[in-house]
């Protein structure tokens, strides 16, 4: 027995560097501003006390990242060498996405080599007969049948929606269908059944295919030695396709998906996104462009590591009622600041007033004499860094991209601000270092690339952070903070992003 069933809406198959997998999954199946995906400390006034998400008293108040469960299916794809080395890659087939691929960030979207619709999902029953791919004959196969027609009849109802709206802009290209399937070796068995389902449905109805004759060759006769003969014309090239079908074999001959969609967002992927990932880099000595830019590049990223702190902005700072930015008149922190690229980020995504960079190397010129940046040119647990805090504070945004080991660039960052925190006190009782909301975002940046090695370092950090969050909540007023560790697209493999959120 085959069973089809219909997928739920918005599912999607693609192909992804195997080592951004899990990134990418991620990014698409959750939604970064539920709460329930944090991690969260909050401080007991009564006792002085910390709770974090972890503690029997807060319940089920936080949870950790919601389980992608049937929502996901991961197919590993055997490497393909190039060069010296081979490349890994994983398709994902993803049902009911939170957000659409073409949606997604470029540096993400650089990562997916192919994005497919997908609209059904076909399976084996327990007594039916497994299909071996490798070996079916002439015969008419109820499995690939089945796909076939129900693609056909998808194919139909597009080109029906598109007569309705009188866009008949299908007859412009001789060929418009391109056929992609994974393996590959099915691809010739599914053309060859779409081409029968076309001269049924022309024998039985002239009006099956929305009256569009342009869509059909003269001859309706089919070669059996071609499966790419019949009605229906197909092509190999993605830009002339008007429409591309896709069938994914999900488990070893038994379940399979499969769709059919618009070309519309096919070039969204891959190198062509890779294209709107711009980095105008510095001469490291001079701070002066490497080569004169035009005023519209004026703005490009110093650095690549600009994508990391973006991303942030994009995906949990500029949300709607997820965070509410504080008063005029607070400042932003970038630690270990140069080349720039999050001292941009800070300028012209948070809108402050005045931006406080810290790094004693240099920073991008372009950068530096942005409105409002200062740039303090002092490792920033120097004395000279402590007055400059001070006279900025408060902060309402501290972000660290420092080149620091993951185990030193919280209690160096914990000694410096203790130290302001305590000047400020000192000067005026009641002074706060942050305000409240503020938010911080810190990458940790890893010693050994090794997984082994990298677990034992993330979990050791996981359970510092909650006790480490709680002694910088002393800085303000907050009582409440959101928390998590994000491996970020712009993130090399040995870096994690930490992100607080203070309430």
């Amino acid at each position: 027995m085959v069973s089809v069933i219909e997928e739920r809406e918005n599912s999607f198959a693609l192909l992804t560097l195997r080592q951004f997998s899990a990134r990418v999954s991620d990014a698409l199946l959750t939604n970064p501003c539920d709460e329930s995906t944090w991690e969260r400390v909050v401080i007991d006034d009564n006792d002085h006390k910390f709770l974090s998400s972890k503690d029997e008293k807060l319940g089920k108040e936080a949870s950790a990242t919601v389980a992608a469960g049937d929502k996901l299916s991961v197919i590993e794809v055997p490497s393909v060498k190039t060069g010296r080395n081979h490349t890994k890659f994983n398709i994902l087939v993803l049902r009911g996405v939170y957000r659409l691929p073409w949606d997604l960030p470029p540096m993400a979207r650089q990562q997916i080599s192919w994005c497919y619709r997908l609209d059904h999902r076909i399976v084996l029953g327990p007594n039916t007969c497994s299909v071996n791919t490798s070996a079916i004959d002439g015969n008419h196969n109820e499995f690939f049948s089945t796909i076939s027609c129900k693609l056909y009849e998808c194919f139909t109802k597009k080109l029906a929606e598109i007569q309705e709206d009188s866009l008949n802009i299908m007859g412009q290209h001789q060929h418009h269908l391109r056929i992609d399937t994974y393996p590959k070796s099915i691809a010739p068995i599914i053309c060859k059944y779409l081409q029968h389902q076309a001269v049924l449905g022309m024998e039985a109805s002239s009006s099956s295919l929305g009256g569009n004759e342009k869509l059909l060759l003269a001859p309706t006769s089919i070669d059996e030695n071609d499966p790419f003969s019949g009605p229906l014309n197909f092509t190999l090239s993605a830009s002339r396709a008007k429409y591309i079908m896709s069938v994914v074999q999900v488990t070893e001959s038994e379940e399979y998906v499969f769709g059919i969609d618009t070309n519309l967002y096919y070039n969204k992927f891959n190198d062509l996104a890779a294209r709107e990932v711009s980095v105008e880099p510095i001469d490291a000595q001079t701070g002066l462009d490497l080569k004169p830019l035009a005023i519209e590049q004026r703005h490009a990223p110093t650095s690549r590591a600009y994508y990391k702190l973006s991303q942030v902005f994009d995906d949990y700072i500029l949300q709607p009622d997820f965070f509410s930015f504080p008063t005029v008149g607070s400042a932003g922190l970038d630690l270990g600041s140069s080349p720039g690229g999050w001292t941009q980020v800070l300028h012209s995504k948070a809108k402050l007033s005045k931006v406080l960079s810290i790094d004693p190397g240099i920073l991008a010129q372009r950068v530096d004499q942005l409105e409002g940046v200062t740039h303090c040119r002092h490792d920033f647990t120097s004395q000279p860094a402590l007055e400059k805090l001070a006279s900025f504070s408060p902060f309402s945004f501290v972000v660290c991209d420092a080149s620091t080991n993951a185990t030193e660039v919280f209690s160096m960052i914990i000694s410096t601000f203790d130290k302001v925190h305590e000047k400020l006190r000192r000067e005026e009782p009641g002074c706060v270092l942050l305000t409240c909301p503020s938010n911080v975002v810190i990458t940790i940046k890893m010693p050994f690339k090794t997984k082994g090695s990298q677990t034992r370092i993330l979990k050791r950090i996981r359970d510092q952070l909650p006790s480490t969050i709680a002694s910088m909540m002393k800085w303000s007023t907050a009582s409440v903070a959101l928390y998590k560790i994000q491996h970020q697209m712009a993130n090399s493999h040995n870096e994690r992003t930490i992100i607080i959120l203070f309430r």
